[in-house]
Formats: C-alpha cells, sequence, structure tokens
C-alpha cells in the first residue's frame, strides 16, 4: 500500500516538523526566561535595594525652620550692597583744581 517515495515523504515532513518545534520551544524558553528577568527578578533586586537604602535614612529628622534661617544668612552674607558712588568720599578732590 506505501511505496518508498511516500514514506520518505512522511519522514522528512516528520524530521521538518520536529526541528520546527524544537526551535519554537527554544523561542519560547527565551522568551519566558526574557518576561520572568524584567518582571521578577529586576522587582525583586529594586525591592531589596528599597529595604538596604531605609536603613540609610537619617535617624533624626531635620529642622526645616533652622534650615531656612540658615539658609537666609548665607544668602545675605553673598548679597554685596549696592555702592553709592556720590557719596564716596573722593580721594583725588583737592587735586582736581591743580589738574585743571
Amino acid at each position: 500500500m506505501f511505496t518508498k517515495t511516500s514514506t520518505s515523504k512522511i519522514v522528512r515532513i516528520v524530521r521538518k516538523s520536529f526541528f520546527g518545534i524544537i526551535a519554537i520551544f527554544i523561542l519560547l524558553i527565551l522568551v519566558l526566561s526574557f518576561f520572568l528577568y524584567e518582571n521578577i527578578y529586576t522587582a525583586i533586586t529594586q525591592s531589596e535595594e528599597i529595604v538596604i537604602l531605609q536603613g540609610q535614612l537619617a535617624l533624626k529628622p531635620v529642622d526645616i525652620s533652622l534650615f531656612r534661617k540658615i539658609s537666609k544668612r548665607i544668602e545675605a552674607k553673598k548679597a554685596r550692597a549696592e555702592i553709592m558712588l556720590d557719596e564716596l568720599k573722593n580721594p583725588f578732590l583737592p587735586y582736581n583744581d591743580i589738574i585743571k
């Protein structure tokens, strides 16, 4: 009933489909591993980092009003007073008459 050519065709189809199924299986494993890495492993590592950083927080709260007072004083020291040129004494004023 079956000839030699028909069985060899069936064997080829089975081999091709077997390698295709293996390739699809490997592709699915790669996609699944990438999904697990991105969604589970990174979330776990980030939560571990949050726990570590919470232990490094300052133990004493910061006094905001004191901080503002100090920053205002620093800004006041940095700000320069405007110089009124009219009020300055001119050291060369007595000699202006001689030069003219």
